[in-house]
């Protein structure tokens, strides 16, 4: 097992706020970035059972998750994106909306941002 079973859930209250949004009719998908093209194929296996291990103690309301290359994001259609990477965001679909996490090293990114997930009801 690696680092990436053990990391801690960095919003507390994520899941019920997956769990709400399933109840108002959403589906939520989890994609991310964790792959990079010069891994190996053991540490891409690694990562990937390390990573839906993860998320399936942390998040189990999520519907799905995608674990991709950097850019796989903007191949998945979606209303809504969420995320912390400024590059990420700015490849997505210009149709779709785009919300970033706040972090302190995205603060260049110019478009919509949240401090936590949750955040997001205050502009339904």
């Amino acid at each position: 097992t690696g680092l990436l079973r053990v990391l801690p859930l960095l919003e507390p209250h994520l899941n019920s706020f997956i769990e709400w949004l399933h109840h108002q009719g959403h589906t939520v998908v989890l994609c991310t970035c964790r792959l990079l093209p010069h891994f190996t194929t053991a540490l891409t296996r690694t990562i990937i059972s390390d990573t839906e291990d993860w998320a399936h103690t942390h998040l189990p309301a999520a519907d799905d998750i995608i674990i991709g290359k950097p850019g796989i994001k903007n191949s998945i259609h979606a209303d809504l994106y969420v995320d912390d990477s400024p590059s990420e965001l700015e490849q997505l679909p210009t149709h779709s909306w785009a919300v970033a996490i706040d972090r302190p090293y995205n603060q260049d990114y110019r478009g919509d941002r949240i401090e936590l997930v949750e955040d997001l009801v205050t502009f339904a």
